[in-house]
């Protein structure tokens, strides 16, 4: 009886014991793949720099679908003309990929630097000793997350990537892009463009507009989050059954060896009838000894 306790006991509680010293019983977070619905916002935030061919003075050309930041960096500001169009391959209502076109009036004697933002914020810095007339850029948009979402929460980020709203009044340094890109990487969600790949093309005609072009890929993206706490029973409770079984496997078979070659002593008592009928006078069971 000892033994065969032993054996019970030791069934239910190593498994327990296993599935624990793995390291992922209790589930903390989680995570699955989906391809998220990116649309084009129609804000754009851009700027232009170079050096002047003739005078080697610096050159800078800013532009905004603002018209508050175009007011405030007018000295700067020159119109651009942007194309845009979204690209969705399998018809599935979710956009593949996203394509801009951006032309950008230069003169004859001005070479540039691109640095280009738009609503999700991904950031394209490059620079060449030539004069270019146009810059290519492919990449795929990331998102990144600086802790895990709760489940079956819905979020609702209203807060925009450039908020033109904060230079109002006195904080003119709210549009500055130190301001900006501080600003947006302290959020706990964004987005990133990941292995931009430009292509820096050359020559240029003098009167010929500098062109960007840009291919926004949009894959399915990992989401990590926070999962309920029917998940991480369900979770714990397969790790445990798992754990159970290859217990089972070795203790039971071992069990049954132990019996049938006596490797450890056992006493058998043989309970006859009459000692089973005998009673105490009370009334009672006489108790075998």
């Amino acid at each position: 009886m000892l033994l065969w306790l032993s054996l019970i006991s030791t069934l239910l509680i190593l498994p327990f014991i296993l599935a624990y010293l793995g390291g992922s019983f209790w589930l903390k977070e989680s995570f699955y793949w989906e391809q998220p619905q990116v649309v084009y916002a129609q804000q754009l935030l851009l700027l232009v720099q170079g050096i002047s061919a003739s005078t080697a003075a610096p050159i800078t050309v800013m532009y905004s679908t603002n018209a508050l930041f175009n007011q405030f960096m007018d000295p700067f500001v020159r119109m651009a003309a942007i194309k845009s169009w979204m690209v969705d391959f399998d018809a599935d209502g979710v956009n593949d990929q996203i394509l801009f076109n951006i032309s950008v009036p230069v003169g004859a004697d001005e070479q540039s630097q691109i640095r280009f933002y738009t609503q999700s914020m991904f950031f394209i810095d490059t620079a060449s000793p030539l004069t270019g007339n146009s810059l290519y850029v492919d990449g795929d948009l990331q998102l990144i997350q600086r802790w895990p979402m709760q489940d079956k929460v819905d979020y609702m980020f209203t807060n925009p990537a450039i908020n033109f709203t904060q230079a109002v009044g006195n904080d003119y340094a709210a549009l500055t892009w130190p301001r900006i890109v501080s600003d947006y990487l302290d959020k706990d969600v964004r987005t990133t463009l990941v292995s931009p790949m430009p292509i820096w093309s050359t020559p240029r005609g003098s009167n010929d507009p500098f062109t960007i072009t840009i291919k926004v890929r949009i894959p399915k993206d990992r989401i990590v989050y926070r999962p309920a706490l029917l998940q991480v029973l369900k979770n714990g409770w397969i790790q445990y059954i798992a754990c159970w079984v290859i217990v089972a496997a070795v203790l039971i078979p071992l069990y049954k060896y132990v019996l049938q070659h006596q490797i450890v002593a056992t006493y058998v008592s043989i309970q006859t009838s009459v000692d089973r009928d005998a009673k105490h006078p009370a009334g009672f069971k006489r108790p075998l000894f």
